[in-house]
């Protein structure tokens, strides 16, 4: 790992960060648009629910351009979108146009998601791609305890019903700073060499083990085998295994145990901690008998306290994902076989 590798991991780790800011944000800004615009029970809970009907409607689709059209172009096109929905959300003159900006922010965080990891694993260096792949997904706690400490610092230093226009805001500012860096990040090094760009995926290799100051011939070259890049070299078409690969036997178990926990944590994170201020207004934590905004500004407190033992579990998994693996079953059964993969296993690792 260089500094290199820990940059292009920050940069990457953008979508995951947002997804967790917008939606501790938009949770301290319901209670505010609520006197606002007297938004209805229904309103409200379709404001929540499209920003998760935008992740779920687009989330194949990213993953499917990226193995397209290039990880850094998905990665940069979805910064683009979450800045203009927010900017759209934080002048929406009514509700609706307040569903429209989360559903375009949800659909470009959905796409990021698979498209950022993928990124973080094909660049890592392999000893640290465990850890820094649980690392990606970790910033989207470290991104809700952040919206939480700014919605307290908003409401104190500017408190008005209009401050959930300031938190919305806010994630475009963001999404603005990752949209430049983004930019100047280099592409997959893995996704180069499907598309038979390999003298610039060798090229890349060879720049990502520079430290600072240090330049080497291959280094150097990065620069002109993207220039050629660029002009049109020859590609190859890469097959991909494609989504039925996902139930096909030899993965089903592995499919199951991916995505049924990721259901879960969903369950808890946008169900239930999108509207954890809302709950906790519900429950007068805090703000019994006070006005709007210094109930939300109570609410805020008590969201950031929540959001601080999702960041524990998140360190926990740093430690534990490398140290204890992610298959304690495929372990045990690697360790039943006497140490040998079986047809099966050997069959994943080739694939």
């Amino acid at each position: 790992m260089t500094w290199r590798h820990y940059a292009l991991w920050l940069v990457a780790s953008g979508g995951a960060f947002l997804d967790g800011f917008s939606v501790v944000s938009l949770g301290l800004a319901l209670p505010l648009m609520k006197r606002d615009f007297s938004l209805s029970p229904l309103v409200v809970g379709l404001m929540g629910s499209a920003l998760v009907l935008g992740a779920a409607a687009s989330a194949w689709l990213g993953g499917m351009l990226a193995d397209r059209l290039g990880r850094k172009r998905v990665m940069t096109i979805d910064m683009a979108v979450i800045g203009l929905a927010a900017l759209l959300g934080a002048l929406a003159p009514d509700p609706w146009v307040l569903v429209l900006a989360q559903f375009l922010t949800g659909a470009a965080i959905g796409a990021d998601f698979p498209t950022s990891a993928t990124y973080v694993s094909e660049m890592m260096p392999r000893k640290a791609r465990s850890r820094m792949t649980v690392a990606t997904i970790a910033m989207q706690s470290v991104g809700m305890f952040v919206a939480a400490l700014v919605g307290l610092a908003v409401l104190k230093i500017h408190p008005s019903l209009a401050d959930w226009r300031l938190l919305l805001a806010g994630g475009g500012v963001i999404a603005v700073l990752f949209f430049v860096a983004r930019l100047r990040a280099p592409e997959s090094a893995r996704w180069l060499v499907t598309k038979g760009r390999i003298d610039e995926a060798k090229a890349l290799l060879a720049l990502l083990r520079c430290e600072f100051g240090e330049t080497t011939k291959s280094a150097q070259g990065f620069q002109v085998a993207k220039a050629q890049a660029d002009l049109g070299s020859p590609t190859r078409k890469s097959h991909g295994a494609g989504l039925r690969t996902l139930l096909d036997p030899h993965y089903r178990d592995r499919t199951l145990l991916v995505s049924l926990p990721w259901m879960l944590m969903d369950v808890a994170t946008y169900g239930v901690g999108l509207f954890t201020p809302v709950i906790l207004g519900a429950l007068h934590f805090g703000g019994a008998g006070s006005g709007t905004v210094a109930a939300d500004l109570a609410d805020a407190q008590g969201s950031a306290a929540v959001d601080l033992f999702l960041l524990v579990g998140f360190l926990a998994s740093l430690w534990a994902v490398p140290a204890l693996g992610r298959d304690l079953h495929a372990d045990r059964r690697f360790r039943r076989h006497g140490g040998r993969h079986d047809s099966s296993a050997l069959r994943g690792r080739r694939q």
